[in-house]
């Protein structure tokens, strides 16, 4: 799991460090499996990066920092998102959409309770999902535009069966 403490957010052109998040509480966020290696082996290399700056290392609670330790701009993040959402071809995706598509496949699933989705996005009641679920289908309806997973163009399936 991880836990959602701090927040940098920028004002007047100044990062301003800010406890808790929007609704001024932690948030806890469960992982599925298949992502605590990636974040291990991210942390080992945050240990490697320790020993190799010493006393120059930037110790914080941030998780994703530069070499150095220093928590990465909030600008810095999403220019690198968008830039590498256009090289893919999904120019009209947002950070933004990255949480509704969590709760889509958290709800998906269906065998994770409602609360602990809930309690992940920081919601105070159930009804919130409703609503994520039809922001999930708008945004779905943007990613999947005139885009094919090329099935028959390659032969993968027979049209015939579909």
């Amino acid at each position: 799991m991880v836990i959602i403490q701090d927040n940098y957010v920028r004002a007047n052109k100044e990062l301003i460090l800010k406890p808790y998040t929007k609704n001024t509480q932690k948030r806890t966020i469960h992982l599925f499996e298949d992502l605590v290696p990636i974040l291990r082996k991210y942390e080992l290399d945050k240990k490697k990066n320790q020993l190799q700056f010493g006393k120059y290392y930037n110790h914080n609670n941030f998780y994703f920092t530069w070499d150095d330790g220093r928590p990465f701009d909030p600008d810095y993040i999403y220019k690198s998102f968008k830039k590498s959402c256009k090289r893919l071809g999904y120019n009209e995706l947002t950070l933004h959409d990255l949480r509704h598509f969590y709760v889509s496949v958290m709800l998906g699933r269906g065998d994770i309770p409602l609360k602990i989705t809930q309690d992940s996005l920081g919601h105070s009641s159930a009804e919130m999902m409703g609503l994520n679920g039809h922001l999930m289908n708008d945004m779905a309806k943007k990613v999947f535009k005139g885009k094919t997973m090329g099935l028959l163009e390659n032969h993968f399936c027979n049209p015939l069966i579909i």
